[in-house]
C-alpha cells in the first residue's frame, strides 16, 4: 500500500503552480517570437509550447492535473466509504468526472463534436463557432444542479475555494472559448486570438490547480487519514 506524508502532499500545488508559470512564459515567448520573425513553427517550439495547440507539453500538464484531481477525489471517497460517512457517492462521482475530463483533455475528444455540430446547426461564425460549448453549457448546468446540495454542505472557507476554482475553470473552458470563437471565425489564428487562448487555457489550468490545493487542504484538515495511509 502506498504511503505518502501530508507534508509531501502539501507541496504538490506549489510545484504545479511553478510548472504552470514556466509553461506560461514559454507560451508567450514562442507566440511573440513567431509573430516578430514570421516563422510559424520556430523549429518546432511553437507547437510544443503554445497553449492553444493539442498533444504538446501544456496539454499533458493539464491532463496530469485533471488525473491528479481524480485520484485525490477517489482517496477522499475511500475514506468516506471506510468510515461510513454520508456523501461518499458525490466524491466518487466527481472522481469519475475528472477521470473522464483527463481522458478528454489528453485525447481532445470534445474537438470531434465541432464539425458535426457546425453542420447540424449550420454555424459558420459567431459565438458558437466552437460548437462543442453548446453541449458543454448543458453539461455544466446538469453538474450544478446535481452537486449544488453537496456543495452547500461545506464550511464557508471550502465553499469559497471550490467556488473560485469552478469559476476559473468554467470561465476558461466555456466563457473564453466563446470569446475566442469571435476572433477565430472573423480573422483566423491571429496574435489577438493566440493571446486570448493563452488566457483561456491559463484560467482552465489555474482553476484545476486551485481545486487540487483545496482537495489537499480538505484532506489535511478534515480527513487526516485516507485509504493510502497518509502519515
Amino acid at each position: 500500500m502506498l504511503k505518502v506524508s501530508l507534508d509531501t502532499l502539501k507541496k504538490i500545488p506549489r510545484i504545479l503552480l511553478i510548472v504552470f508559470f514556466i509553461l506560461l512564459v514559454m507560451d508567450i515567448v514562442v507566440i511573440v517570437a513567431s509573430y516578430l520573425t514570421g516563422y510559424k513553427s520556430m523549429y518546432g517550439l511553437v507547437p510544443l509550447f503554445i497553449f492553444d495547440y493539442e498533444n504538446n507539453i501544456p496539454t499533458y500538464f493539464a491532463t496530469l492535473n485533471l488525473l491528479l484531481s481524480s485520484g485525490l477525489l477517489y482517496l477522499i471517497y475511500r475514506s468516506y466509504q471506510d468510515n461510513s460517512r454520508a456523501g461518499s457517492k458525490y466524491w466518487l462521482s466527481l472522481a469519475v468526472i475528472f477521470f473522464v475530463l483527463s481522458i478528454d483533455e489528453g485525447a481532445s475528444l470534445h474537438e470531434l463534436l465541432i464539425r458535426p455540430l457546425r453542420e447540424w446547426f449550420d454555424i459558420t461564425e459567431g459565438i458558437f463557432y466552437a460548437t462543442w460549448v453548446i453541449p458543454g453549457i448543458i453539461i455544466c448546468l446538469i453538474f450544478v444542479l446535481f452537486f449544488l446540495k453537496f456543495y452547500l454542505r461545506f464550511p464557508l472557507r471550502y465553499k469559497i475555494l471550490f467556488g473560485i476554482s469552478a469559476v476559473l475553470f468554467i470561465s476558461g473552458v466555456i466563457v473564453l472559448e466563446i470569446i475566442d470563437s469571435l476572433f477565430w471565425g472573423e480573422s483566423g489564428n491571429n496574435l489577438t486570438y493566440f493571446f486570448l487562448t493563452t488566457v483561456e487555457e491559463s484560467l482552465d489550468m489555474l482553476g484545476v490547480i486551485l481545486f487540487i490545493y483545496t482537495l489537499v487542504k480538505y484532506i489535511s484538515e478534515e480527513i487526516k487519514s485516507v485509504a493510502f495511509e497518509i502519515a
